[in-house]
């Protein structure tokens, strides 16, 4: 064996082996949202006090209100690994007064099919600048919903929504919730029993 074939050989051995006698870490989350095309709508925030992680995305919207905006959440246990999520739509708004005080539905039409959330919780601050004395009412209504619901949100091509007086489009939001599912575990079949 000449000189250059056993210097290859010592250097591939030497690959092989480091390879060996290092661990591969499982990539994080947070790296894993960080490569998703659409990472900018995602935000990541981990209480390690509580061992709750909260996922949200922003979910684009084109409306009839300034200052009008809707996101989405996964809050589920740990810090690396969507484990039982529990999914919310959000829907948060600021004016000078109050809006939403006894409208807490949200209607979504995606691809004319009628989904209907109904009885939202309802949340509002005030708050006053003490220089201008204006006075801007933050209200966030927030709506539990079901892994099936953002499946089916993430195949429509025409999302339309009401919410009070508000109407709108939800637009471009097909990527962001595809890559949410790639984020999320594979749905459990449950297997049937045949008499």
């Amino acid at each position: 064996m000449n000189g250059r074939k056993l210097k290859s050989l010592i250097i591939a051995l030497f690959l092989l082996i480091s390879s060996l006698s290092f661990p591969v870490f499982a990539q994080s989350l947070a790296d894993k949202i960080k490569q998703l095309p659409t990472s900018e709508h995602f935000h990541l925030k981990y209480d390690k006090f509580k061992d709750i992680s909260t996922l949200i995305y922003q979910l684009p919207a084109q409306h009839n209100s300034f200052n009008l905006e809707i996101f989405g959440a996964a809050i589920f246990t740990g810090e690396d690994k969507i484990n039982n999520p529990v999914f919310y739509l959000f829907v948060r708004s600021r004016s000078n007064s109050w809006r939403f005080l006894r409208s807490h539905q949200l209607f979504i039409l995606a691809d004319q099919q009628r989904l209907v959330f109904a009885d939202g919780k309802h949340e509002g601050v005030i708050n006053t600048n003490s220089y201008s004395r204006r006075v801007t009412v933050t209200e966030q209504t927030t709506f539990l919903i079901d892994r099936d619901v953002i499946e089916k949100l993430g195949r429509s091509l025409n999302i339309e929504f009401s919410y009070s007086v508000i109407t709108g489009k939800l637009i471009n939001i097909q990527a962001i919730l595809q890559d949410l599912q790639r984020l999320l575990p594979p749905v459990k079949v449950e297997k049937q029993d045949v008499d």
